[in-house]
């Protein structure tokens, strides 16, 4: 428990729920529902682009207590419902000026098949769409960055998590994030 007697899940709650109302267009992290995958539904026809999160005032977010962000990062937002892990894998890329790395469709769909992203056409039957966490750590091993995946089974009430992410975001450090709402 915090002095002010909030639990570490209760202020890692509070700091995603900040991150989902603003951050995605100037990631700080990257909240994927990855553990849970990604669920798909066609889109209409001529149905316009999905822009969540059109013009968010990164200066208002910036002013409020405990709002940090890492300057330079920007997000790329999925063009699918199963395409979570690739456009953050994108919005990372990019923040490092990995060669070939542009912020667009195309660019995002070659890393969803380079990370094995299970695509609608391709899903087996009973599998499940989008981009496993471990796949996109090989992902960015593979193009040369030092990544790890680690997995907290409980919530761990010493508050260690919820440190290391603020601590890599005080650093300039992108961390992605699996959050799955279950509830």
């Amino acid at each position: 428990m915090s002095p002010d007697g909030e639990s570490p899940l209760s202020q890692l709650s509070k700091l995603c729920l900040a991150s989902l109302r603003g951050w995605i267009r100037y990631l700080t992290l990257a909240v994927l529902s990855l553990a849970a995958g990604c669920t798909h539904t066609p889109p209409s026809p001529g149905a316009p682009r999905i822009s969540w999160f059109p013009s968010t005032d990164i200066a208002r977010l910036a002013a409020r207590p405990g709002v940090e962000f890492i300057p330079g990062l920007r997000g790329f937002q999925q063009t699918t419902d199963y395409t979570c892990g690739p456009a953050a894998l994108l919005s990372v890329a990019r923040f490092y000026h990995l060669p070939g790395i542009a912020g667009d469709v195309a660019t995002e769909m070659r890393i969803a098949r380079e990370a094995g992203t299970r695509f609608p056409e391709n899903l087996p039957p009973g599998g499940k769409l989008g981009t496993k966490p471990d796949e996109m750590v090989a992902w960015l091993k593979k193009n040369g960055f030092d990544a790890k995946l680690e997995f907290e089974a409980a919530p761990a009430e010493d508050g260690a998590a919820l440190r290391r992410l603020r601590e890599n975001i005080r650093q300039g450090i992108p961390t992605l994030v699996a959050w799955s709402d279950l509830g």
